[in-house]
């Protein structure tokens, strides 16, 4: 059923205390309203939580959910239990439970609000959520509307995202043609993964586009230059085997090494072939040994066995004093950001 507000509803109590400063014979009636807090629509049979009520006539009353979250906020569980009087564990639990969901549905509801208001950002959020089943039912077809309001004024990642919904025919019928017209609004905007996509399509002639290996290569660099570390191996690659550009093992290994030192794998096995073979670098097997023993420790299936064996095969050249280094240095590898470079 759905319910249109959260309401915290503690037992209503009329406890008297004395007036401060007065002879305790006057006494004043401080009764607490119902603390109520709107967070609808909300999935719920039943959303109220009451507290248990005091178990003495003189025992204050319980304190609003907004009091008791604010001390939450900055302290914990255990000492709300302690800080307000007449509230134990299980009460605790119970309101920083219920408080949080409540946050989250007013949180969904203001997601909404904006988004049918005409905000790009929230539009292309709630398109993310109907895609991934977050907070909301799995929905390709409203995740591509949400998506098409967005990039229609121009949100490069929401022409993204249409776009390869197009590509894989997610929530809309499966068009090359359309999905190529998007993904060249989005990568126009900037959009790194838009870019690498369309260098792969002219890389092999896909989508109704043309095979051109000069075009592939202008989007993976426009790719790369952000730091898009898969588009950085793709035109190592392009450098590596003269295509689309010039052949350069000096600029392949540059741009292989950017990639790699962010964690792409096979970025760093390109690199340990040229560290083996000493093209434009210089011949350094404990290097070789390390790029593999990286690229082997995340890469799978067919290309987890090629790492292996060329580790291997590099081991058979290394002493074991330089094979413990090269171990050494993998350990101790960590990735860097694409800013970083």
């Amino acid at each position: 059923m759905l319910i249109s507000m959260c309401t915290v509803e503690p037992k209503r109590i009329t406890p008297t205390r004395p007036i401060p400063g007065g002879d305790g014979s006057r006494k004043v009636d401080v009764s607490h309203k119902p603390a109520r807090q709107d967070c609808g629509p909300v999935q719920s049979g039943n959303c109220v939580f009451r507290p248990e009520a005091p178990s003495s006539p003189g025992e204050p009353p319980k304190h609003s959910v907004g009091a008791i979250m604010s001390i939450m906020m900055g302290r914990n569980v255990l000492y709300l239990n302690t800080a307000i009087p007449g509230m134990n564990l299980r009460n605790s639990l119970a309101i920083l439970i219920f408080g949080l969901s409540c946050l989250s549905c007013c949180s969904g509801r203001s997601l909404r609000e904006r988004a049918d208001r005409g905000d790009a950002k929230a539009q292309l959020k709630l398109g993310e959520m109907y895609r991934d089943g977050e907070g909301v039912p799995q929905d390709s077809k409203e995740a591509a509307k949400w998506y098409r309001m967005a990039a229609d004024q121009g949100d490069a990642r929401a022409q993204y995202s249409l776009g390869l919904a197009y590509e894989k025919g997610k929530g809309v019928t499966q068009d090359g043609a359309e999905a190529v017209r998007w993904y060249h609004k989005a990568a126009e905007n900037g959009n790194t993964e838009a870019q690498f996509s369309l260098g792969v399509f002219y890389s092999v002639g896909a989508n109704g586009l043309p095979e051109d290996e000069g075009e592939a290569a202008r989007w993976y660099r426009k790719a790369a230059e952000q730091g898009y570390p898969t588009a950085q191996c793709s035109l190592g690659s392009k450098y590596f085997l003269g295509r689309g550009v010039p052949q350069d093992y000096a600029e392949a290994a540059r741009w292989y090494r950017k990639a790699a030192d962010q964690g792409e794998t096979d970025a760093q096995y390109f690199l340990g072939e040229m560290y083996e073979e000493g093209r434009a670098v210089a011949q350094n097997y404990v290097q070789a040994h390390m790029w593999y023993n990286l690229a082997a420790s995340r890469a799978i299936g067919d290309n987890h066995k090629r790492d292996v064996r060329s580790r291997e095969s590099v081991a058979d050249k290394m002493t074991p004093a330089q094979i413990a280094e090269a171990q050494r240095l993998a350990t101790d590898w960590r990735p860097k950001s694409g800013k970083q470079q």
